[in-house]
């Protein structure tokens, strides 16, 4: 099978078991002048997140993993029935750097229908398996009761802000082009090895922050990009002009399930990474 890389990634780690995630990504299909264009959003992963079960008579004996696909769904959309949607879920004693590990995969697949299968193996040995409707709150889940699974259509707010952002990405890109130095006109006073920058003084790293919790004009809030663009708040700063966000629906395609830890650990493991890709 193709790795669909150009539909999404979604990545991300937690450490010893503990209950944290880390893990966002959206409209990363080809961008063209018009806005999202993307062939098959069906398969363009927004996010993938995972943690253990923290409270009650479970903590700690259960995974649970959601990934979102289709940004700007609608009632309309649907899984592909031409994708591999796949959680990989790696157990070993460290992640970072990467050492031995463990993969097992929880892998679901669509009927044009929205019938869902899924199966979590190991290698070529499946562990469990279970298909059927799986819309419904409850899901459905394997036959031998290791996981359980339910898709359907969610809502995703998406709270970014993302005029902030571009407004100091331009503030650090105008820093590093005046190159480092002390004296006027030099924010930058060094570069480390990985090229990230030391500041002078704490001038900057300040109009940063500030920058980063409003909008291109220096003023405004963080907002959600998927509601209608507001003067100031929520436009994108590029050059001297001013450009608004795309109005999406808010709504996307998520595949959420429940996996006994067990069945995804080793004895010896001590760290879980999990990632999630779509396949052709």
């Amino acid at each position: 099978m193709r790795m669909n890389w150009a539909a999404g990634l979604g990545l991300l780690a937690f450490v010893g078991f503990a209950p944290s995630a880390f893990a966002a990504d959206h409209k990363d299909g080809t961008l063209s002048a018009s806005g999202l264009d993307n062939p098959d959003s069906s398969a363009d992963i927004n996010d993938v997140f995972a943690w253990t079960d923290a409270t009650g008579t479970a903590a700690g004996t259960k995974l649970n993993l959601i990934m979102s696909v289709s940004p700007g769904a609608t009632t309309s959309s649907k899984f592909s029935n031409a994708v591999n949607y796949v959680f990989h879920i790696n157990a070993g004693t460290t992640i970072r750097p990467l050492g031995a590990q463990t993969e097992t995969q929880l892998v679901c697949s669509f009927t044009t229908a929205q019938v869902v299968s899924c199966w979590l193996k190991t290698g070529s040995k499946t562990l469990d398996y279970a298909t059927g409707d799986a819309s419904s709150a409850a899901g459905i889940s394997g036959t031998n009761s290791l996981f359980t699974v339910h898709t359907g259509l969610h809502d995703d707010p998406f709270f970014f802000n993302l005029a902030g952002f571009k407004k100091a990405t331009q503030t650090v890109a105008g820093a590093v082009a005046a190159g480092a130095g002390t004296g006027s006109g030099h924010a930058i006073a060094s570069f480390d090895a990985q090229g990230c920058p030391t500041y002078n003084d704490a001038a900057t790293p300040t109009a940063l922050l500030g920058q980063l919790k409003a909008g291109c004009t220096g003023s405004g809030t963080a907002f959600d990009e998927f509601s209608p663009p507001t003067t100031g708040s929520n436009a994108l700063c590029v050059g001297t002009g001013v450009i608004t966000n795309q109005d999406l629906t808010g709504n996307i395609l998520a595949i959420v399930a429940q996996v006994k830890l067990t069945s995804v650990t080793t004895s010896s493991a001590t760290q879980l990474g999990v990632w999630g890709s779509t396949n052709h």
